[in-house]
């Protein structure tokens, strides 16, 4: 008596992470489709020897559409959008691996991984002379109003000069940074009557102005 005895295999068993949870630093000026999480670090086994499905989500609104997977069996995470650390400065994906695909109405088994984006300031935005008024909603862009002063002809001025609407400031808009800024001028100087202090901004004569005229000076913060 011969008797064949056919196992089934019965989809018993769900995803499994090799971690689930991760922490990502991610630099502000990262390229878009840079990678943030590799394949490798994400991909799910199933003892079942199932084929793996995934799917990503952004527990903030703010947040959605600037990262996402390369494929529905490809979990690797990528940069889809440029980050901006004023909009946000982390956020929270979670990433769903399933034995069966989207809207199966198989009997599914899901796991998931959760992925904690943090955002590092970088260098992106030149500094600000103030006062400036922004043009754009996202205060990405602020542009100042010229300043004006005045001398008296063959005098010279041992202090910094009076201006209008104050004196020669900048500010970094990258504030978590905080980088050193250093004022020059660069051009409009004739007869180098003014100077400016790298540290300070505040502008000084140099020798007195020898006859009536309006000086341009162009001054620039690095």
């Amino acid at each position: 008596l011969e008797i064949l005895v056919t196992i089934l295999n019965v989809n018993d068993n769900s995803p499994v992470f090799k971690q689930t949870n991760f922490t990502e630093v991610v630099p502000e000026d990262t390229k878009v489709n840079a990678t943030i999480v590799t394949r490798e670090d994400l991909s799910a086994t199933d003892a079942d020897l199932d084929t793996i499905f995934y799917e990503l989500t952004s527990t903030a609104p703010v947040t959605d559409g600037y990262f996402a997977i390369k494929g529905v069996n490809n979990p690797e995470i990528y940069l889809q959008k440029t980050l901006d650390y004023e909009k946000f400065k982390r956020t929270t994906l979670i990433l769903y691996a399933r034995d069966r695909p989207m809207g199966s109405t198989e009997a599914t088994n899901t796991a998931t991984a959760t992925i904690n984006i943090l955002i590092e300031q970088a260098d992106t935005k030149p500094p600000w002379f103030l006062p400036c008024t922004f043009i754009n909603d996202d205060n990405s862009v602020c542009i100042s109003s010229p300043y004006a002063g005045r001398v008296n002809v063959s005098e010279m001025s041992t202090e910094p000069l009076v201006l209008e609407p104050g004196p020669i400031y900048a500010i970094d808009p990258d504030y978590t940074i905080n980088e050193k800024i250093v004022y020059s001028i660069v051009g409009g100087n004739a007869d180098q009557v003014f100077s400016v202090d790298a540290d300070t901004g505040n502008l000084t004569m140099s020798k007195a102005a020898t006859s009536p005229d309006s000086y341009l000076l162009q001054v620039m913060v690095s």
